[in-house]
Formats: structure tokens, sequence, C-alpha cells
């Protein structure tokens, strides 16, 4: 059975478990199912709310949820200015990686500005009336680029990675912001304060889209696909001069010198060794071709994050696990690994929105032996 922290009064106002009288005394109603709730707070069990009639259903937790939103809503209507978070991509090239060619990518952060005396247009949260749904915006506005603004709020019980996403409603060609938050544990949440707080800390921003709309992305796909287009000549020329160079030995074997210099020659290495049979111990299930990126901290440490063969993304304390790494990001960035030796998660794009003016630097490559601090000590 679910822990009910909210409720509403008979006015539609929200109120919280630490907030209410006990028992019947509460005056609360369950904004999901209408029935009348009794506030449990005893000195045993976490306080909590309970329907009269013990008819609670699995949608009545949604509702405590959707009353955590309204909160939000009305912490991020408050907010002047609102702080649209900068979008950050890395655009890595789409050309074929021949003779075990590297990703060439580059990295692009856009920071979007409302248009000239605009203002946020939020749903109404502060009467009796729900929330939109999870998936429709519950915030708009007009952007100075001439596009639209969309803002979502959702609070979830599952981490990030399966949060909202697709799911998203409202006009296809928008800027899309979630205002994403995790369901708070049994107990965590009991009062308007305590909530307020909660948020305030586990509020985390992410882009779930971002069009083109400058052509920056355009720009710089095309600026990585010509550099790949001239590392694949580079490559090809290199591999048609070595066939000629081979061509050339076999043309002239007629001694016992040209012999040994075949031998030596077919055995030598490639020209570029490929990262997937290079590989690395501490990253062993990297994704080939894909970029490291290393974000040193201002006060000291860094982090390397890199993309997984699995798709997910892992975090790593650079150059080695310095005191209080693993308890640097919140569960709604990254997770602990059971094995305690790295992190989880969704996209760098997460990542570095959290560590924003905490790094005083970045640095990327498909190449992790050009970063500073190489070899870690993991």
């Amino acid at each position: 059975m679910s822990t009910l922290f909210a409720g509403i009064s008979e006015t539609g106002e929200t109120r919280f478990i630490g907030d209410v009288p006990s028992g019947l005394a509460c005056g609360c109603f369950c904004l999901s199912c209408s029935s009348r709730l009794e506030a449990k707070k005893g000195t045993v069990r976490i306080w909590h709310f309970a329907h009269v009639a013990g008819q609670e259903r699995p949608e009545c937790l949604a509702g405590a949820l959707n009353l955590l939103r309204r909160l939000a809503l009305q912490i991020l209507s408050t907010s002047s200015p609102f702080p649209i978070p900068a979008h950050l991509e890395h655009v890595t090239d789409t050309r074929p990686h021949i003779y075990g060619r590297r990703s060439i990518s580059k990295a692009i952060e856009s920071r979007l500005m409302l248009a000239s005396g605009a203002a946020i247009t939020w749903a109404d949260s502060f009467g009796p009336k729900a929330l939109p749904p999870r998936t429709h915006p519950i915030g708009t506005a007009p952007l100075a680029n001439g596009a639209q603004l969309e803002i979502f709020v959702d609070v979830r019980a599952e981490n990030l990675g399966t949060s909202l996403g697709d799911e998203a409603a409202g006009n296809p060609n928008a800027f899309k912001l979630l205002c994403w938050c995790p369901a708070p544990k049994p107990g965590e949440v009991t009062s308007t304060k305590i909530a307020t707080e909660y948020l305030q800390h586990a509020l985390r921003w992410i882009w779930i889209y971002f069009p083109d709309k400058d052509g920056q992305r355009s720009a710089a796909l095309a600026e990585v696909n010509a550099l790949a287009d001239e590392a694949n000549r580079r490559l090809e020329a290199e591999e048609s001069m070595r066939k000629q160079q081979r061509q050339g030995m076999l043309n002239s074997t007629s001694n016992t010198d040209a012999f040994e210099q075949l031998r030596r020659f077919a055995l030598s290495p490639p020209l570029v060794t490929p990262k997937s049979v290079q590989g690395w111990s501490w990253a062993p299930d990297a994704k080939p071709h894909a970029s490291f990126f290393l974000f040193p901290l201002k006060d000291g440490g860094a982090w390397v994050v890199y993309q997984t063969k699995a798709g997910s993304v892992r975090v790593l304390p650079w150059p080695n696990r310095w005191d209080g790494w693993d308890e640097f990001f919140p569960p709604s960035v990254a997770l602990l690994e059971p094995n305690r030796r790295s992190l989880i998660a969704k996209d760098v794009t997460t990542v570095t929105d959290f560590i924003g003016n905490l790094r005083k630097g970045t640095f990327n490559d498909s190449d992790p032996s050009k970063l500073p601090g190489f070899p870690p000590d993991l």
C-alpha cells in the first residue's frame, strides 16, 4: 500500500500530513477519487493519510504526486527572472569509420531568451482545478527566435531515465523543457515548508526536445563530417601507398635481405588501431568510437563521462576516486553502481547541467590517453 502524504481541503487547497490535525478533523479529501481522508499521525508508523472507507486505489498516490507538481508550479511561477538553462549537445560525425578511424565530435552550447516583453503563461494551479496531465505543458512562452517554449513538470517514482521523454504532447515544433523531480521517500515530505525545500533541492532541468532552429547543429555536423571526410581521404591515401610499398617488395624479393624486409613489413602493426581492439581496462564497456568527456572542477577533482555499448552513460571520478565522489550527484542526475566503482546517468547533458559553474573547463576526445590526468588510477 502506498504512503499518501498529501490531500486537498474542501476548497481544493493542498494539505500535507504535517500541516493538519489528526483524524477526521483534518478535513481532507483524495485528489484522485474524492474520498474522505483520515490523518494518521501516531508514534509508530510514518505519518500518512488513509481513506476512511479503505477504498484507496493505486492512482491515489499519483494524486498526491500531482499535488507536489502543483507546489512545484507555484515555485517556478514565482521565479523571476525564469532560469532557462543552457542546452549542451555533442555532435558526432556520420561518416564511415574506415581503417579504425575514431569519431570526430564537437560540443555546442545554445541559450534561449524570451521574446522582448514576453512572460510565461502558467496553468491554473492555485484553485481546486487539477493540473494538466504530466504529458502536457504547464507553462508556455514566446521566444526571441520566434519559436515557442513549452515547460513540463513531472514528479515520478521512477528514475529520470523513464520520465516523460517522447510522451510529451503540445506543439511539435516547440522547444520542450522538463522540470523533473523524483518522488519523495515515505515520510520524507510532511509539510508545505519541507515539501518546498525538497523541491528546491531536487528539481532538475532536462531538455526533452531542442529543434535546430538556428542551424547550429547542422553547421556543426557539416564541420565534423568535413573533418571526417578529410581524415578518410588521408587514411585511404596512406593505405594505398602502403599497398604499393608491399607490392614493390614482392617484386624485388631476389635475395634473403628482401625476404626478411617483407616479413618485417607484413608483421608491422596497422596504421590505426581500432579502439574496440585497443580497449581500456578502466572502461571496458566503452562504446567503440565514442568520445570521452572530461570536466575538471574548480575546487579539485574531475569527472569523465562516456557512453557504453549498452547505450547508457557512465560517470567516473578522475583521475582517481577522490573523497566524496560517491555523494557528489543526487540520484536524479546519476545513480551509484552496486559495485560502488562508478555512476550511471541518463545522458551527458544532464550531468553537465548539474555541474554547471562548478567546472572550470571541458575536454573531449575519442582517445582518452589525450585527456589531462591520463592514465587514471581506478
